[in-house]
């Protein structure tokens, strides 16, 4: 479910970039992104998400199992960073985690590179969007945040 969401998230992305100026698919994606994190969720069966330390949107704040996560890692190079999946025993029963790293690449700094050096018409659509953004200054290489999936296991 991660893999997926991150797969479906990266080719509306990489679309909208092709199809137009980068402020369009930076409007795209914030108007689609929470959408398809739904319809991923509804379709597997499997609570799924998006979040990092630096939040872009409020709505990807991670549950705390998360967070802790990206706390452990924060400041890692994406590429020391792996998948890590795990089941534990929670008060409602055993339950399977699953964590990818989100590491940036090139076409990532678009919208979360250093602000100067991102187009006038994206810094636009993110002040207007998302006032407390929190998600840009990244470099090519760097552990951005991490797709997650969450669900309970049977007995």
């Amino acid at each position: 479910a991660a893999r997926k969401l991150g797969g479906i998230l990266k080719d509306r992305v990489q679309k909208a970039m092709s199809d137009g100026a980068p402020a369009s698919a930076a409007s795209t994606c914030a108007g689609v992104a929470q959408e398809i994190t739904a319809d991923v969720a509804r379709v597997t069966g499997v609570a799924v998400g998006r979040a990092s330390v630096r939040l872009r949107n409020p709505k990807n704040a991670p549950p705390a199992w998360v967070d802790a996560w990206l706390r452990h890692h924060e400041g890692a190079p994406a590429a020391e960073v792996s998948l890590d999946r795990w089941i534990v025993d929670t008060p409602e029963g055993a339950v399977a985690r699953v964590i990818l790293p989100i590491a940036v690449e090139p076409l990532c700094v678009t919208c979360h590179g250093p602000l100067e050096g991102i187009d006038a018409g994206v810094r636009e659509v993110l002040a207007a969007r998302y006032p407390g953004d929190a998600a840009t200054g990244y470099a090519v290489g760097d552990l951005r945040g991490a797709l997650w999936a969450e669900r309970a296991v049977e007995p």
